[in-house]
């Protein structure tokens, strides 16, 4: 399936693609795998509602990002890796670098998350229309 199969991709115009296609053309991809970039890490004890699927035993959800995903789609293929945090014994001290990057925004940078539990309420246009006054006021 291409991303032109999928209703819910983004449909370029042929000369958006032809842009796009340019944008690659440019930058000298390595021959073999790439590393998945991390993304994110999140312990159960910061994050009293993440839940570890079954009784696995882990404690830690990495989020990690394919460096290298299709050019037809855009959008990286991200993949949740579940571990226990005890596990973890070889400790990088600062994450990979890609040996390549099209745009250095595309790369994460490391930073402190601090999770805080909230309550989602319904969107104003889904509420009456008195209730949505009183929110109002």
């Amino acid at each position: 399936m291409t991303s032109n199969d999928d209703p819910r991709a983004a449909q370029y115009t042929p000369e958006e693609q032809a842009v796009l296609g340019q944008i690659d053309e440019d930058i000298q991809w390595p021959d073999g795998p790439v590393l998945m970039l991390p993304v994110a890490q999140l312990y159960v004890r910061d994050v009293p509602q993440l839940r570890p699927p079954g009784d696995c035993g882990a404690d830690l959800l990495q989020v990690w990002c394919p460096f290298d995903h299709p050019p037809e789609s855009y959008m990286p293929r991200t993949a949740l890796v579940w571990r226990s945090a005890a596990d973890v014994t070889d400790i990088l001290t600062s994450p990979p670098e890609p040996p390549v990057e099209e745009l250095d925004v595309y790369v994460p940078e490391p930073c402190v998350l601090a999770p805080e539990q909230v309550t989602e309420f319904p969107s104003l246009v889904g509420l009456g229309k008195d209730l949505r006054a009183e929110l109002g006021e």
